[in-house]
């Protein structure tokens, strides 16, 4: 009897300790199984949120149906839990349940047994799924696709429209209860007699399913903290009142932050921009609403003080019963992404402010301003160009071979000329004027000034410049000369006419006296002396005219030679005229002075000028005459119009005699006028002087001070270095 009380009773004890001990595993079981579906799908959540923000600009075509590619290729690697325990992911198709994932033969785990078949969505069949797939998260025992009663947690993936389910067979957690239970009720002899023993026999089993379901657990927990700490975003979530309650991956680290400034406060609380603007206020609009969001970017500041840009997303978290338990998501670092785009706001700011200012300068212009790109032949023209030729805007497009067609067919070669000069570097300047036709056909005359720029090999690559109406001008000028022109003849006239009338009046006295003293020889031959005397001076007035004229009108015949040897000739010539007390200088140390021109018309104008410095020296003094090469820039000769800077050889011709006043200077190069006395001069010298020089695309300068003397600067254009050389080697 006592055995078998004992036997009862340890079969009871049996009973109820093998019946605590299994519901006791089967709640640590649905635990393991809830927090182990959970956190694969925070896992495939943040890799979908990861994914979805790195491809949100050129995003792939079916995005969602690579993902589910992705994730279920992921967990086809991966280990099952058990000898029956595995993750299922299905998806509604219609009336059915479609499964994602290919599943293993529990016989033998390193066989796969493929994709099973799809089971009707309404059937008992797979109720873990059906639930996940309505959206349901939580735990139950029921049946799975092969008609199997099983232990399962599930959760939904609303964003893949998927369903995540972790089971495992209730038969394998029930086995070794089961076990337990017959070899108790066999066996209570020897649980009584041995009942120490037993029990540890008994307990192990049980003790050791639980370390492996907790070694499991860790596992899975380690694993999805390896997925966070491998990505450089990082992982946060928040409670029900939007304070953090869980910050963590290899970002917050790097970007210098402490949990203890995030936990426990608000993203408000933590925003270094304004909390209070528009796109806070619509965030917090999506909070209030559950909403997900994404990509919302906020300024913050770091342990260190400095501040930092992140760009978040995040989803709604709610528990088994439906209630909102917070957001969960992720954060990215893109403070270096942010300054990239505030550097290229401001860029394209002050780009547009130059682009603005140079617009306003351009067009408040009254000059036509263009910017030739050499390289791409391409040209730019302000608004003031369809001014100049009279037309409306977007009317005409000009460009380089159109302008070219426009100029006055008389003036292309002078412009190609300057231009192609100035573009191999011969002039530093281009500056050429001429005439150009408008809409309407007529010519008006322009000024055009520009300068090239050469890039690292010394070739023009960009020119840029202005052009003037000066049609007002030129008509103004025009009108001028013709008046001075008109008054030059009527002076020329008059002064032929008195310089004739004297010697006539002194060839017809001396006529009547010698006819009147025909009785005396020695008169008679006085008075025709005279009579010679005053034809010679209306010869010498006739080849002055003839040499006026000539310089006038007749063509230079234009060698290539050097100045300074004919310098040294022509002082010879002078040498002879000039009396003892005027000592004359040459300075001709600079040598290969090559200048294209008329040698004989130089060698007058340095002997007139040569004349009038000895006439103007009657006690004696000093003549010097020397050339030198210079280099004139545009400032050095806007007294003289349509001269273009360049080099130039420069005559130099100085006296140290009585000088010339202000009065004088002002008419010195009039025909005609004259400082010497009656009879010493005939005022066509310096006429002649400057006709010559103008002729050979020259101009002249004079420099006098009374009491000191005069300085003749004579300018001619002079060939570049590297014409000279090719003259010279020639």
């Amino acid at each position: 009897m006592l055995v078998v009380i004992m036997t009862t009773t340890a079969t009871a004890m049996a009973g109820v300790l093998g019946w605590g001990l299994y519901a006791a595993a089967i709640e640590d079981q649905r635990l393991w199984l809830q927090r182990l579906v959970q956190s694969q799908a925070n896992i495939i959540e943040s890799f979908m949120a990861v994914e979805d923000r790195h491809n949100q600009l050129h995003p792939p075509e079916n995005f969602h149906n690579e993902i589910i590619k992705q994730v279920a290729a992921t967990h086809n690697s991966f280990s099952t839990f058990g000898k029956t325990g595995e993750f299922v992911i299905g998806q509604r198709a219609g009336s059915t349940i479609k499964f994602l994932l290919e599943h293993k033969d529990t016989g033998n785990l390193t066989k796969h047994i493929g994709i099973p078949d799809p089971v009707p969505f309404e059937s008992k069949m797979a109720e873990p799924m059906r639930l996940a797939l309505l959206g349901n998260s939580g735990t139950i025992i029921g049946l799975d696709y092969h008609n199997v009663t099983v232990l399962a947690a599930y959760e939904p993936l609303k964003n893949l429209n998927i369903g995540l389910v972790a089971k495992i067979d209730l038969a394998e957690i029930r086995a070794p209860y089961i076990k337990v239970g017959l070899y108790g009720g066999l066996s209570t002899l020897f649980i009584i007699l041995f009942g120490g023993f037993m029990t540890h026999r008994v307990s192990k089993p049980l003790v050791d399913h639980l370390e492996e379901s907790i070694t499991e657990l860790k596992t899975s927990e380690q694993r999805m903290r390896d997925f966070s700490e491998s990505i450089s975003d990082w992982f946060w979530e928040t409670d029900k009142d939007h304070r953090f309650s869980y910050v963590s991956g290899d970002g917050f680290l790097k970007a210098d932050f402490d949990s203890d400034l995030c936990l426990g406060k608000t993203r408000q609380e933590l925003a270094s921009t304004d909390s209070d603007s528009q796109q806070f206020k619509r965030h917090s609009e999506d909070l209030r609403l559950r909403k997900p969001f994404r990509d919302f970017r906020y300024g913050l500041l770091n342990k260190h003080g400095t501040q930092i840009w992140v760009s978040i997303s995040g989803q709604p978290v709610f528990d088994d019963h439906g209630d909102f338990m917070g957001y969960r998501g992720t954060a990215t670092d893109i403070t270096e992404i942010k300054q990239a785009e505030d550097a290229l706001k401001e860029a394209e700011l002050k780009i547009r402010d130059r682009e603005e200012r140079y617009s306003l300068i351009m067009n408040g212009m009254k000059d036509a301003v263009w910017d030739w790109n050499i390289i791409e032949n391409t040209l730019y023209t302000s608004t003031k160009f369809l001014d100049l030729l009279g037309y409306e805007p977007g009317e005409l497009i000009i460009t380089i071979d159109g302008w070219i067609e426009r100029i006055h067919p008389a003036h292309r070669e002078k412009h190609e000329s300057l231009m192609g000069a100035h573009l191999k570097g011969e002039t530093p300047f281009y500056s050429c004027e001429y005439q150009v036709a408008q809409k309407n056909g007529d010519y008006i005359w322009v000024l055009d000034r520009a300068k090239a720029l050469c890039d690292e090999t010394g070739q023009a690559c960009r020119m840029a410049g202005s052009i003037s109406n000066i049609d007002k001008r030129r008509l103004a000028e025009d009108g001028l000369r013709q008046s001075q022109k008109l008054a030059a003849v009527g002076q020329f006239s008059s002064g032929i006419a008195h310089e004739f009338n004297n010697v006539l009046v002194g060839i017809r006295g001396f006529t009547e006296m010698a006819i009147m003293e025909a009785d005396s020889p020695e008169a008679v031959c006085s008075h025709l002396n005279e009579v010679q005397g005053a034809t010679d001076r209306a010869t010498k007035l006739t080849k002055d005219m003839l040499a006026f004229s000539r310089g006038q009108n007749v063509k230079v015949t234009r060698v290539t030679f050097d100045l300074n040897d004919l310098i040294d000739e022509s002082a010879a010539f002078v040498k002879p005229m000039l009396p003892a007390n005027i000592n004359l200088h040459t300075d001709c140390a600079t040598k290969d002075l090559m200048i294209n021109g008329d040698p004989q018309q130089i060698s007058q104008i340095l002997l007139n000028l040569s004349i009038n410095a000895r006439d103007a020296m009657p006690d004696g003094g000093d003549l010097t005459i020397c050339a030198r090469a210079i280099e004139l820039q545009t400032e050095q000769i806007y007294k003289h119009p349509g001269i273009t800077p360049g080099p130039f050889a420069q005559i130099f011709i100085r006296d140290t005699g009585t000088g010339i006043d202000d009065a004088a200077l002002a008419r010195l190069f009039e025909p005609f006028f004259t400082t010497k006395e009656l009879g010493k001069g005939t005022g066509l010298g310096l006429s002649v002087v400057y006709g010559f020089v103008d002729q050979m695309d020259g101009f002249i300068d004079v420099e006098s001070t009374l009491g000191q003397g005069t300085t003749f600067l004579v300018n001619l254009p002079c060939l570049s270095r590297s014409k000279q050389k090719m003259k010279i080697d020639r």
